[in-house]
């Protein structure tokens, strides 16, 4: 949440540079609507980006695939052909079928290929457009991910807390996979990290003695939204940093070095309500054309924000006003 404040408070004089200069009413957005257009960009982030199938079969050729699988007839015919897969749900159902074929493939493939292949950056969307180019309709299969992250908790709690955590729950066995771990948000990519280490995984899991993990129906998808929607959290921040944030951004030049107010801008501390990250991005929005003015009249920069200010912002402004 704090990038997408960061975001859209950067970008903020040229967008409002161009609303005007092209006479688009500037849009009044309360807290309750920022909060549904936050959550919505954060969701956004789930799409698949279209992937190259041309540098797909590249893919598919130098990691080794076309030794067993075929697409659309052309490669190995000892395993499934491929086009049938990736055409039959797009990325969802591509991912679902690589984690639950992968334990029976781990062997063969490491004893034909000498290593387990690894996907990086967009090889594994690279992949999925070229095995499922030839599908009907497969352009319009590119779309946000739609599971629920109340069915991937119980997905999580059936199928993985046994060896993963989450903020300190469940079991030891695997890494953490709470707000602190860094898991993509777009299902391409979760397919990767899920191939990526399925040799590990499978080896603990037949070590533990746990039955084999099959996922069902949308139960990959749900369990992706679980994991994303943890990562959708209020950023911790502390006001002493924010303090030095404020002033090293220039905030301080008009609003005070305690943000108390001056004659050229008024305070900017919280009132009964404390801030959070929506109703700060809200009070951005809402003064933001009025600052640009005032910014421009005065001939000053445009303060530039980190992901990391915001949540430092927030405690700052929340916090009383120390005396120095």
């Amino acid at each position: 949440m704090g990038w997408l404040t960061a975001v859209l408070w950067n970008h903020a004089p040229g967008m409002w540079r161009q609303m005007r200069h092209g006479n688009v009413s500037y849009p009044h957005l309360n807290s309750e609507e920022m909060a549904h257009i936050l959550a919505f960009l954060y969701q956004a982030g789930n799409i698949d980006p279209a992937g190259d199938p041309n540098a797909g079969q590249r893919v598919f050729n130098e990691k080794g695939c076309l030794q067993c699988h075929s697409v659309r007839s052309s490669g190995g015919k000892t395993a499934p052909e491929l086009s049938t897969v990736a055409g039959s749900g797009g990325s969802s159902a591509w991912t679902r079928a690589m984690w639950n074929h992968a334990q029976a493939m781990v062997d063969p493939v490491t004893r034909a290929l000498g290593h387990w292949p690894q996907f990086t950056g967009s090889e594994m969307n690279d992949l999925i457009a070229y095995v499922g180019a030839g599908a009907p309709n497969a352009r319009e299969r590119v779309h946000p991910v739609r599971g629920s992250a109340e069915r991937g908790w119980q997905v999580f709690q059936a199928k993985c807390i046994q060896c993963h955590s989450v903020r300190g729950q469940g079991g030891a066995v695997g890494p953490e996979l709470g707000p602190q771990t860094e898991l993509p948000l777009s299902t391409a990519q979760f397919a990767g990290v899920l191939w990526n280490h399925a040799p590990t995984m499978l080896k603990v899991v037949r070590n533990s003695g746990i039955p084999a993990l099959l996922l069902e129906g949308d139960q990959i998808v749900d369990l992706q939204m679980f994991l994303a929607s943890l990562r959708y959290f209020e950023p911790t921040g502390s006001a002493f940093v924010g303090e030095r944030v404020f002033t090293e951004r220039g905030c301080a030049g008009c609003h005070g070095s305690a943000a108390e107010g001056t004659q050229l801008a008024p305070s900017l501390r919280a009132g009964p309500e404390a801030f959070t990250t929506v109703s700060f991005t809200t009070a951005l929005w809402k003064h933001g054309p009025k600052m640009v003015d005032r910014a421009e009249d005065s001939g000053t920069q445009w303060p530039i924000l980190q992901a990391a200010d915001i949540g430092d912002l927030v405690s700052f402004l929340n916090e009383p006003p120390r005396h120095k």
